[in-house]
């Protein structure tokens, strides 16, 4: 019967944060003593918790240097640590120095590093500073499933990133060639098909026409790759960012989710696809014709301020509007819209402007005055406290 109830207790555990852990375990004398039974899952700093009674139970520990509380140098600190490591599941490793993979923990989970470092095969997060910029050859276990480059990294990747990765991320820097192709009969590629997620940095612009993994769903590309290349692949999610919308843009139309990340420019009928059900918008302009009919769920960027009049097609069922959105929504909403989030600065007319067919409005908490123009409407959020009408 105690099995059972010690079962109820720590499923209910599951629900509450570590605070609200301890403090329900410190109710009563019966209550204390499960506070060893339950694991504690927020990230804490190794030298805030190495005393407590209960450090075997916290599960994400974060260890940035050899803790100040072990008066030894630096590797007799590190082989200490290894040892009084926590037996819960993984632990996160920030590394600032260059160490042997000997006083490596053997159940690190994550790395951060800025040097060439031997990496445990329970690594399973990788994470390169922005610093890195070293020969990956062989340093990349079988384990790692997300993979993240820093700000200069930019070295050769051909036959270097194990099959497993999964989320994969370069740096601003980052600009080589991710096949090669000089023997056409064996071209060796340098992202492997396993790869789900991947973003390229701001300084890439290699042809992604030959090497590109099938496998890929969400992509990520700075404009810069469009000046020197036309031939977007194939993906379900793709995400663009740049100075300036370019005319030439071509978007394949397997995309259903696109976010346009661009500052300035208006984007041009025919430019999205039918297929998109998706679609972010950051700054630039919009014109009648240019977001196609199959559209769902519309967002606009923090800085969006442009005329939305004649440009929303009837099967958008969702708006939401940046902080710096303020012009006139008069005959700009269709028919078929059933919710919108407004921004800080919109005080333009909602009464009257705001279809029928509305029943879900998020205003800013300086707007809470204005739900009296909308008495349509079911459901009328302020911020982050809901009002019911």
């Amino acid at each position: 019967m105690e099995d059972i109830i010690d079962d109820s207790f720590i499923s209910i555990c599951l629900t509450l944060s570590s605070k609200d852990k301890i403090c329900l375990t410190s109710t009563n004398k019966k209550m204390y003593p499960k506070r060893v039974i339950i694991c504690y899952d927020e990230p804490m700093y190794i030298d805030e918790i190495i005393h407590n009674k209960l450090y075997h139970n916290f599960t994400r520990i974060i260890i940035e240097s050899p803790p100040k509380f072990i008066g030894v140098n630096y590797y007799s600190g590190h082989e200490i640590l290894s040892r009084i490591l926590p037996k819960f599941m993984g632990v996160n490793y920030y590394c600032g120095h260059e160490i042997p993979l000997c006083i490596l923990p053997k159940n690190v989970k994550a790395i951060r590093t800025n040097y060439k470092i031997h990496i445990p095969n329970s690594v399973t997060e990788l994470f390169f500073g922005e610093f890195f910029n070293e020969q990956i050859d062989g340093m990349i276990p079988k384990s790692v499933r997300r993979l993240e480059f820093g700000m200069i990294f930019n070295q050769n990747i051909i036959n270097s990133i194990p099959y497993g990765v999964t989320d994969l991320k370069f740096g601003y820097e980052f600009n080589k060639p991710i096949i090669d192709d000089s023997d056409s009969k064996n071209p060796v590629f340098g992202i492997p098909d396993s790869v789900i997620t991947l973003k390229f940095g701001d300084s890439f612009n290699q042809s992604l026409e030959k090497g590109f993994p099938k496998s890929v769903e969400r992509l990520s590309l700075r404009s810069l790759y469009l000046v020197k290349n036309s031939i977007i692949p194939p993906v379900k999610v793709l995400s663009i960012r740049g100075h300036a919308v370019r005319i030439s843009l071509s978007i394949p139309s397997t995309v259903t989710t696109l976010k346009l990340k661009f500052e300035y420019g208006v984007i041009s009928q025919g430019m999205i696809p039918n297929s998109v059900r998706m679609l972010f918008i950051l700054e630039c302009g919009i014109s009648p014709g240019s977001i196609p009919y199959g559209v769902t769920h519309l967002e606009f960027g923090t800085r969006f301020n442009s005329s939305i009049v004649g440009c929303i097609p009837d099967s958008v069922i969702e708006i939401k509007f940046g902080n710096a959105f303020n012009k006139t929504i008069k005959k700009a909403i269709p028919l078929g819209v059933q919710k919108i989030t407004f921004g800080a600065k919109f005080s333009c007319q909602l009464c009257g402007n705001i279809p029928k067919s509305v029943t879900h409005v998020i205003l800013d908490k300086g707007s809470e005055h204005r739900k009296g123009e909308i008495p349509h409407v079911k459901k009328i959020e302020i911020k982050n406290r809901q009002l019911l009408i």
